[in-house]
């Protein structure tokens, strides 16, 4: 009879074996022959170039269409996106700055024809200061 269980029970058989013939019967090398299972990796859902429009013409804030747009445009992370300053946007190189994303790192992604109309539409009448998108924590660095 063929039963199916999930990974994670699977892996948890996995190591009750490791520690009964490792700790209990203290044989060091059956332990090692006793492999944990991978779970399968399954490829990401992508959306539709409608559904994302469909999605981002939903979000009735500028600000919060602007931060998406560019956050789904340019492939940043959420705290990226929220955390990008107007010194970040580099248009006559047509670049933005990502400083400390994952893992503390800085990067550089291009910057679209088409981002920068949008961030230029939302930039005239919010005229934010300091931060791009409103919203950014107060205790991050201005550096």
């Amino acid at each position: 009879m063929l039963q199916r269980i999930s990974w994670g029970a699977l892996n948890q058989t996995v190591c009750a074996l490791r520690l009964f013939y490792g700790g209990t019967l203290d044989r060091a090398e059956i332990p090692e022959r006793i492999v944990y299972a991978r779970t399968p990796r399954k490829l990401p859902s992508i959306l539709s170039a409608d559904e994302v429009v469909r999605i981002l013409e939903a979000v009735s804030s500028l600000t919060a269409r602007a931060a998406l747009t560019t956050g789904y445009a340019a492939g940043l992370r959420a705290s990226e996106a929220v955390s990008l300053k107007i010194a970040d946007i580099d248009s006559d190189r047509m670049l933005i700055q990502i400083r400390h994303g994952k893992g503390a790192k800085d990067r550089t992604v291009m910057l679209s024809p088409r981002l920068l109309s949008i961030l230029r539409a939302y930039w005239r009448p919010a005229r934010p200061e300091g931060w791009r998108f409103l919203g950014a924590p107060a205790s991050r660095s201005t550096s």
